[in-house]
């Protein structure tokens, strides 16, 4: 076998293997008429301490102003192989979150004091932007590569499946769209949304994908106040 060959059976071999992980990973169970909170995880400075409100709407920072107005709530993302990830789900749990967080192995929690930035070598950069020229996003830390969840990914994908499931028993879906990958296809998810008659709220970032144009309603970091309007959308909706 050559070197080739076997370095596609190995590739192969770890994508299957990764599946079968995946798959054995048990959804959790969801509330009748729960608000369903899809997205990435953002930890500022403070979000990181777990010491008080947030001030970045990312998912996690969403899914607690949720569960402060007494509304059952589940947050669908990802987070790292690391100890932070370990206390958010400890601290998003007291809060009245029910969690289904996946780590990605050997990954850190993004916080603010690690950035997404570009990677210095010009040829590793042309390299991607041939492989990702669909448009899809493209992000990775300086000092780790590239996230393993960029692109239509077994990681994405597997939070899609996810996404889609727990919709079915959903009043409200939040989407948290800051770039980092987390929702794959919100135009797939916003026509299983209408399909089961969710309403569905999305906040974008600057760096957040396209095909946000179905959604019931589109906010925008940091131009409007998510906080605010995430309250009034929830009571709304749930009362």
């Amino acid at each position: 076998m050559t070197g080739a060959k076997l370095s596609s059976l190995l590739i192969r071999l770890e994508v299957e293997l990764l599946y079968a992980i995946l798959n054995s990973i048990p959804p959790v169970q969801t509330i009748p008429g729960h608000v369903l909170v899809v997205g990435d995880i953002y930890l500022t400075s403070q979000d990181a301490e777990l010491s008080g409100p947030s001030s970045h709407p990312s998912a996690c920072a969403l899914a607690c102003l949720v569960a402060a107005h007494n509304v059952p709530v589940t947050l669908l993302s990802c987070v790292g192989d690391d100890a932070l990830a370990d206390h958010l789900r400890d601290h998003l749990q007291q809060s009245g979150v029910t969690c289904d967080l996946l780590g990605i192995h050997e990954w850190k929690t993004f916080t603010a004091n690690l950035q997404v930035t570009e990677i210095p070598d010009r040829e590793q950069r042309k390299a991607l932007a041939e492989r990702y020229a669909d448009g899809r996003r493209r992000r990775w830390h300086p000092d780790e590569g590239i996230l393993p969840i960029d692109g239509m990914s077994e990681y994405q994908a597997h939070l899609q499946n996810r996404a889609e499931k727990y919709l079915a028993s959903a009043s409200l879906a939040v989407f948290a769209d800051f770039g980092l990958g987390c929702v794959a296809e919100p135009r797939a998810l916003a026509a299983v949304a209408q399909r089961h008659g969710v309403s569905t709220l999305a906040v974008r970032g600057a760096d957040a994908a396209a095909g946000y144009g179905d959604m019931s309603m589109v906010l925008h970091w940091p131009d409007d106040d998510v906080f605010d309007q995430v309250s009034k959308i929830t009571e709304d909706s749930c009362f």
